[in-house]
Formats: structure tokens, sequence, C-alpha cells
């Protein structure tokens, strides 16, 4: 029981260290400052309590992030292609 609790305690440092740093934008799988350099304070509803300071993403992150997410999304549809092609190939040879 005691190492349930440590652990509990141990938690809960973790996710309040975490919660308490600054966030970033993810975009193209790094975590990166926005553009314009804006932040805003995002707030514990249940007691008004400042957590932490989230980037503002402004358009040209957006941008930025929506030319990752079709890049993304191209390489995942070729990478299931060639799926299908090795998988086709593979019945093929077998039957």
């Amino acid at each position: 029981m005691t190492i349930v609790k440590e652990r509990e305690t141990e938690n809960k440092g973790l996710c309040k260290e975490w919660l308490g740093s600054t966030k970033k934008l993810l975009i193209d799988g790094k975590w990166v400052e926005p553009k314009s350099g804006k932040y805003f304070k995002t707030y514990n509803p249940a007691t008004e309590e400042a957590i932490c300071d989230v980037a503002e993403g402004g358009k040209e992150d957006v941008d930025l992030a929506v030319k990752a997410a079709r890049r993304a999304f191209r390489r995942r549809r070729l990478a299931q292609k060639n799926e299908r092609c090795t998988t086709r190939s593979h019945h093929v040879q077998t039957s």
C-alpha cells in the first residue's frame, strides 16, 4: 500500500510539473514555438488557478500544420498502397 501511495504522489508531482510548463504547438511531429510568439493562460475551472501558458497558433502556424498534415496523409496513403500491393503479390505467389 505504501508503494501505491508513493507512486501516486510521484505521479501527481510529475503531472503538476508538466502542467506548469509552457506548452508549444505540435507541428510535423515537433514541438515548436508559435510564429507570433503569443501565448495565453489556461485556468483550472474548479479553482480558477492558472495552470500554464499555451501557445496561441495563428494563421502562419495553421498553414504549416495543414501542410504537414497533408504530407503525412500522402505518405500514409502511399504506405497503405504499398502494403496492399505487397499483400496481393504475396497471395498471388502462394496461391
